[in-house]
Parts: structure tokens; sequence; C-alpha cells
């Protein structure tokens, strides 16, 4: 690990580096820690981009610079850092439909806070990305799991169709203008669908080729989204 201890203190590190839904979702109680005096660390994979620049509050620390044993599935304190096992809530580490609640449960917070998620918007990289499309247009994600796999999702409409994908230089959060403006919205479940619930935003959502339902996360959400079964 490297030496935390000599610029921060009294530091608590949410062990939960992959998954960007997870991290966004969990925001909430690392803030909780934060009013407490706590500094939070997040490790995070480096394919989430500058995600950290959202969150000046939080301490974002690429995983590959933070070394401790991720596969650890118990609370624990080395040298004074308080280790949370998020990522590990469950028990399993494995997507079902108690873990985004189970996050919450291990450390006796209420669900709801999550919906008090918020994040510092880059305007300057949101218009760089609006500016580019056309005036309307229906937005369509595919990407899922680090937008390695991608789902196709088939659709037709008056409106030209933008797809999103990974651009360097730019976080899942800078499309936020991107997604308000957008006519229609079309994406697989994932990490977007807790952007576009903060946001109060409509959207058609698609299971995951692996998945059977939308029990994972629909307990979450209040927006009337329109939900597809059929792939």
């Amino acid at each position: 690990m490297i030496n935390i201890m000599d610029k921060y203190e009294k530091i608590i590190i949410i062990n939960q580096p992959t998954g960007l839904g997870d991290i966004l979702f969990t925001v909430p109680i690392a803030r909780h820690y934060t009013e407490k005096g706590y500094t939070v660390i997040y490790p995070y994979d480096t394919i989430f981009g500058d995600i950290g620049k959202h969150f000046p509050d939080l301490v974002f620390i690429d995983r590959k610079e933070l070394k401790f044993d991720y596969e650890c599935r118990e609370e624990r304190v080395y040298n004074n850092v308080r280790i949370i096992p998020m990522r590990w809530s469950n028990g399993t580490g494995c997507i079902n439909e108690h873990t985004m609640l189970s996050k919450y449960e291990l450390v006796d917070l209420p669900l709801e806070l999550w919906r008090t998620l918020t994040w510092k918007r880059d305007t300057e990289n949101e218009n760089k990305l609006r500016n580019v499309l056309p005036g309307d247009y229906v937005l369509v994600n595919k990407n899922w799991h680090h937008s390695i796999k991608k789902m196709e999702i088939e659709i037709t409409s008056e409106y030209p169709i933008v797809e999103m994908g990974m651009i360097k230089g730019f976080t899942l959060l800078d499309w936020c203008k991107v997604l308000e403006d957008a006519k229609e919205i079309h994406t697989v479940g994932t990490s977007l669908v807790y952007v576009l619930e903060i946001l109060g935003l409509k959207a058609h959502l698609y299971r995951r080729p692996c998945e059977w339902n939308f029990r994972n996360y629909d307990y979450l959400l209040k927006t009337e989204h329109i939900y597809h079964y059929d792939l």
C-alpha cells in the first residue's frame, strides 16, 4: 500500500474498484463518513477515466497504485486505515437481486440514502460532446461491463440515432447534457441507469443477455422506465 498516512489521517478505503455503477451507488456512503471527519479513498479501475474529477470531496486513486488485498472479504484495519469490503457485501462478489441493498446493509445505512448522489459536472466536456451532435436525436447505449461487452439494440426512429461509447478524455458523467437533450434514451442495464435516475430521465431499459429480468436494480428506481425483456 502506498504511504497515504503521510498525507491523510483518519482514513477509510472503500474496496469497490470494479463496477462504475457500484461506485456511483456507494458515493453517498462515502460522504456519510466524510461528514464524520474521515478522508474516504476509492481505488478505481483506470478504464473509468478521470471519474474522480466529479467527486472532489473524495480521493480517487488508481487501484494499481494502491496495493492491498482486494480479494479480502472481511473488514479490517491496516496501519490505522479502515478498509470496507464493499465489493463483497453480498458475500460472493457476484451480482444478484440483493447486491445493491447489501452495500448499505453492510454499513447499517438506509437504502434511500443512495438517492442523495450528486456529482460535479464538467460543463466544458459536456458541451464538447453535445455540440457535435444534431439538434434532435435518439441516444443508444449498448455497452455494459466496463464497455467490454456490447449488446445489440435495434431501433428505428425519425431522428438520427447517436450511439454512446468510451471516448478518451471523457467520463460517463460527461454525457449528462447529451442525455438531457435526447428525444429518447435506450440503454442496456448498466451504470447509466443510476445516472438517469438521479437526473430524473425516463429511458427504454433492456435486460442484459446474461439476466432474465431487472430485479437486480428495478426496486431502486422511481422513474417510470420502459422495460424490454426480449433480446
